[in-house]
């Protein structure tokens, strides 16, 4: 990806005893179609959450849920720090459906994948709440928090008790206080104020 994308790579031999006419590097689809995702968020795919989102994305939205998108496929993370009131939740809320649409496409050929968490001060978790309610009622949530679950509750929780479940809502002290919210391997996570992680 390095070459194909014009990357200068570290060369151990002198560039005068280089030889460059004995091989080329080009892109095959996936590779070209990637570099230009990641050189234009309005790149090729078209990426939409549908009819499931109750709300319309403005179109500097839906670059960013595009980009969001090609950074999970390719397994990179993401820091989406779009001002504050021009809508981060909403294009989150947009690729946690557009992936449970995709699951829900493959099911009948994979298990059903774990859920996604979010963690986030626990000031803000009833807004997320709030606005899964309002722009994505079809996410299955579950709350990790003394707020909503009584501390054995929490304590008893299984990978396998989360299935169907969507998004494990959950706070930075309670990431710390049970354990069993660490070791999974969650599909997708979202930090909500990252400042907070220290």
């Amino acid at each position: 990806m390095r070459l194909i994308a014009g990357v200068a790579v570290e060369e151990e031999e002198s560039a005068d005893q280089l030889d460059h006419n004995w091989s080329t590097v080009s892109a095959g689809p996936w590779p070209a179609e990637t570099l230009r995702g990641l050189r234009s968020p309005d790149g090729p795919a078209r990426i939409d959450p549908g009819a499931a989102l109750k709300a319309t994305l403005r179109p500097y939205q839906q670059a960013g849920v595009r980009w969001l998108y090609l950074l999970h496929r390719l397994g990179l993370g993401a820091c989406l720090a779009d001002d504050m009131g021009l809508g981060k939740t909403i294009q989150v809320l947009s690729l946690l459906l557009i992936l449970k649409r995709e699951s829900k496409a493959q099911r009948t050929e994979t298990p059903m994948p774990t859920p996604s968490v979010l963690v986030a001060p626990a000031s803000l978790l009833a807004n997320w709440v709030a606005e899964i309610e309002r722009f994505a009622p079809t996410l299955r949530f579950f709350v990790a928090h003394p707020s909503a679950s009584s501390a054995a509750d929490l304590k008893a929780i299984t990978p396998e008790a989360l299935a169907g479940v969507d998004l494990v809502i959950t706070s930075y002290g309670a990431l710390l206080r049970h354990d069993w919210l660490s070791s999974i391997n969650w599909r997708v996570a979202v930090i909500d104020e990252a400042q907070a992680i220290n």
